[in-house]
Parts: structure tokens; C-alpha cells; sequence
């Protein structure tokens, strides 16, 4: 947006909140600048930039929110503009919750956003995910998106080395991420940008995917009673939330058998791999530490 004094005197200007807000637009929509001055005959480029999170991601997927904004430039002794700004929205996996991606066969991208009227007269994961299911009113156990990713791992990841500790090519994540949108086949990339998109989408659930009101207090337990009490806390799962932690953990599993090739370990095992190094260190000089990290840390 380019801003211009047509006037004879220097104009101060800034964009302000409507009434009752205290922003002046947003929170997914951001100005730079948002305020300056303009001499007679100068003008400015104002950048609006969109950043859809995956909290505002999940409102859009729920009709709770919209791209669109009227934002207030105010010229200093002078009127208000009413500026209008429209964006559009192209769906994605990522931001949508598990009810909603196991209701939907089809890829995220061609199923159209529900109105508001459908999704505050039905709660159902369904009419979240656009009235889509797959097939027969059923539902997946797992989002394909999910399984996709986890797949391309298996087929040709698992003994990558340094598999969760790599940098990924972020050119390539995107495309992962386009694909999965779009249900296209995967191009050639790097296991770590599989992983990078794996966790990514993990994140951006709307909500953790184990719930945190199932959080205990830690004098709810006890050392002897873990094992109870993890039984119990996975019966309280919701099923879909269950199916994915237990899927999940289920690759980690596979992924630690592989670790002398990937180089994957626990966060427990790099803890005392760090000190049974630094203990070595102290009788075998700086070398003799390092090959001793390197044997636990590596060990089954």
C-alpha cells in the first residue's frame, strides 16, 4: 500500500485501533511501518504482511475467524481512511486437529472451509472437517498425513545418520508440506526434511496431543506405582489421541532398534552418555571421554 501528501503541509499518520480494540488490526496481519511522516509531495510503501499460525490456522478451520480486516489510517488534524483488506486462505493439514484430519479421505486443500452456521449447529469432527469423511460416515485411525510422513521414514530414512539432529533444506519442507496439502507424491528429498515436517506437524496440532488437564501433580506419582498409573493415563486418551501416541511411539521404537546407524537415542541415555564421558575424560584424557560417550550413547 503506497501512502502519498498530496498536500502542502508535512502529515503525521499512523494506524489506530477501532473502538473497543486494542489493536489496530488482526493478529494474524501486521504493518511496517505503522506510523512516519510525510513532507509535501513524499510518499511511503506500507508492507501488510499474513501470518497464519497454527492458531489462526485452527480458527479459520472452525469458522471462527476470517481474512478480512478494516483497518484505520489516521492522518494527524486531518480525517480517517477506512482501509478494507481481503486475503484468501488455502487449507492445510497443518493447524487442523486430529478429530478433524481423520474425518477427511480426501486432501485438506480441495475440501472447502465449513460455514459458520454449519459448525455452530453440529459439533461433530465431520462438520469440522468440512462434511467430508472417508466413506460411509467412517473415520481413519490415524490423519494420512501423518502416515505419509512416517512412511517416507520407513521406506528410506530410518538408518540416516544423525536423523533428528540435522539441519533440513527448508525449500524441501515446504514442498512436503505442499504435497501433503495437496495429496501429490513426494518428491526426492532428504530423510532429515521428512523429519523437520514430521515435527512440524506435530506442533502445529491445535491442541497437545496429550491433553494437559490428564497432566498429574507429581504427588499423584510414585515411583512404585508408574507403571499403574501409565496404564491408567493411556485408558483416559481420547481414542483418537491414543491411536496417534501409541503409533507414534511405536516408530520411536523401531527408530531406537536402529540407533547404532541413525544415531537416535533417548534423552536420558545422551544425559548420562554426556557424564560417563565426562568421567572418562578425567582418567583418559580428552579423547579417551569422547569414544566412552560414543559406546554408551550407542549401546542397545
Amino acid at each position: 500500500m503506497t501512502l502519498k501528501n498530496t498536500g502542502t503541509s508535512i502529515a503525521h499518520w499512523r494506524f489506530v485501533p477501532k473502538l473497543e480494540e486494542a489493536r489496530p488490526c488482526k493478529r494474524w496481519m501486521s504493518f511496517a511501518p505503522s506510523l512516519g511522516m510525510l513532507l509535501p509531495g513524499e510518499e511511503v510503501v506500507v508492507e501488510l504482511s499474513a501470518v497464519v499460525d497454527a492458531t489462526t490456522a485452527d480458527a479459520l478451520n472452525t469458522s471462527r475467524e476470517t481474512l478480512d480486516d478494516i483497518v484505520v489510517l489516521r492522518i494527524e488534524n486531518g480525517k480517517d481512511f477506512f482501509v478494507v483488506v481481503k486475503a484468501s486462505f488455502a487449507r492445510s493439514c497443518f493447524g487442523m486437529s486430529l478429530a478433524q484430519l481423520v474425518c477427511a479421505s480426501s486432501p485438506v486443500r480441495t475440501i472447502p472451509l465449513p460455514s459458520s452456521s454449519s459448525t455452530s449447529s453440529s459439533s461433530a469432527p465431520a462438520a469440522a472437517a468440512g462434511g467430508t469423511g472417508t466413506g460411509g460416515g467412517g473415520h481413519m485411525s490415524i490423519p494420512k498425513e501423518l502416515w505419509r510422513l512416517v512412511d517416507a521414514l520407513w521406506q528410506g530414512g530410518m538408518r540416516e545418520k544423525d536423523l533428528f539432529s540435522s539441519t533440513a533444506d527448508q525449500g524441501e519442507v515446504r514442498c512436503l508440506r505442499e504435497c501433503l496439502d495437496t495429496g501429490a507424491q513426494f518428491p526426492s528429498c532428504s530423510a532429515h526434511s521428512v523429519v523437520e515436517a514430521l515435527l512440524s506437524f506435530v506442533s502445529s496440532l491445535p491442541m497437545p496431543l496429550l491433553p494437559p488437564d490428564l497432566y498429574p501433580s507429581l504427588a499423584d506419582v510414585e515411583p512404585l506405582n508408574l507403571r499403574a498409573w501409565s496404564r491408567n493415563f493411556l485408558e483416559q486418551l481420547p481414542p483418537i489421541n491414543y491411536n496417534v501416541f501409541v503409533y507414534l511411539l511405536s516408530f520411536e521404537r523401531e527408530l531406537l532398534a536402529l540407533r547404532e546407524f541413525n544415531r537416535c537415542v533417548l534423552r536420558g541415555e545422551e544425559k548420562e552418555g554426556r557424564d560417563e564421558g565426562r568421567d572418562e575424560g578425567r582418567g583418559e584424557g580428552r579423547d579417551g571421554g569422547r569414544e566412552g560417550r560414543r559406546r554408551l550413547i550407542m549401546s542397545t
